[in-house]
């Protein structure tokens, strides 16, 4: 399978209220690591952030957006850049024709800290 029917397989499965449910991760995995599998990737983001069908892993969702973004799936470059603490990497993601090797920079300049810690009264 390609990661177009890889990725549709996967939403299918989301949406059973079962144990196939569940089965939903492995297969957006397996999609998100083909060319073109940047919805797969952003879509394990999203459940992996949710703890939904797996483990929550702030983390491990950064790591599947940034795979995303690598991928070339353009909302995940967005968001990826909106959560960076980096200005100038934030600019280059939101260009036109982002530098291929612009990802993991980018991605390690995502401070989760600010966007967990609840503001002091």
């Amino acid at each position: 399978m390609d990661a177009a029917a890889l990725t549709a397989e996967g939403k299918r499965l989301l949406g059973l209220q079962s144990v196939e449910a569940a089965q939903s991760i492995a297969v957006l995995d397996r999609a998100a690591h083909l060319d073109g599998g940047g919805e797969a990737a952003a879509l394990v983001a999203v459940l992996a952030g949710a703890g939904a069908h797996t483990a929550q892993s702030w983390p491990m969702a950064i790591d599947y957006l940034t795979r995303s973004a690598e991928l070339g799936w353009a909302p995940a470059r967005a968001q990826l850049a909106m959560l960076s603490a980096d200005r100038f990497l934030a600019a280059e993601a939101n260009a036109a024709e982002p530098p291929a090797d612009l990802w993991p920079p980018l991605r390690r300049s995502v401070d989760l800290r600010p966007w967990l810690t609840p503001a002091q009264p």
